[in-house]
């Protein structure tokens, strides 16, 4: 078969899978149909559709397709190299929040958020090229420097106003290969006035970047601020 050939196939939509107990099988309940593309990734239960858009730059926040009919209404697609999440669906394209132009600016006017996930790079895409629906266990929406609803984050909060705050300091059980770094900002007394999240720490005031939980000598992170509230 040539390399431009596709390939159609009736497949099992629910696999068989062992039951622990006895190692017996469930049979298989529905059947649905496989259609690759030539240069798509073989992947049971996906969609293909094609991108609509004369091209679509690496930054680009949305990603008009020619029909996203059959995609959920966020998930993760496929473009080339690389993993792309999106998280709505509109007027024909799939979406995401994206980034402020500016540190700390909050305008919605940057990059997409939710280019290039799981390690893969962010990277133009030509008319015509085939949007492959992505089955995934987990959302990557750790971004740097950026703030929207849609982000993965944990976050704590300690309202105590007219407090001053000496330090910051925390635990954690880290798995190897992981980094685990607070982001830090507080509420100015009296106005109520906050840093933005996505401003760059050391320059935004107020907002502060700590990699190091028991700070460099043991004592914590040095805070030495008054505030009303203290978020991490």
């Amino acid at each position: 078969m040539s390399a431009s050939q596709s390939i159609h196939s009736d497949v099992p939509v629910n696999p068989v899978c062992p039951i622990a107990v006895a190692e017996r099988r469930r049979p298989h309940e529905e059947v649905g149909s496989i259609v690759s593309h030539p240069s798509a990734r073989e992947l049971p239960g996906t969609a293909v559709r094609r991108a609509k858009a004369c091209s679509v730059s690496a930054d680009a926040s949305a990603l008009p397709v020619v029909d996203h009919g059959g995609f959920p209404s966020e998930g993760t697609v496929l473009v080339g190299d690389e993993l792309i999440h999106y998280t709505r669906t509109r007027a024909g394209a799939l979406e995401m929040p994206r980034a402020s132009s500016v540190p700390g600016a909050m305008d919605g006017r940057g990059g997409g958020l939710f280019r290039g996930r799981y390690g893969t790079a962010p990277a133009d895409h030509r008319e015509g090229a085939p949007v492959i629906l992505f089955p995934f266990r987990y959302w990557d929406r750790q971004v740097e420097r950026a703030d929207a609803p849609e982000l993965a984050y944990f976050g704590l909060a300690i309202d105590q106003p007219g407090a001053f705050w000496r330090n910051v300091f925390w635990e954690a059980d880290e798995v190897e290969g992981s980094q685990i770094y607070a982001l830090q900002r507080a509420v100015d007394v009296g106005s109520g006035d906050a840093p933005p999240w996505d401003g760059e720490p050391g320059k935004t005031p107020e907002l502060g970047l700590y990699q190091q939980g028991a700070g460099k000598d043991g004592e914590g992170n040095e805070l030495a601020l008054q505030a009303d509230r203290h978020s991490t």
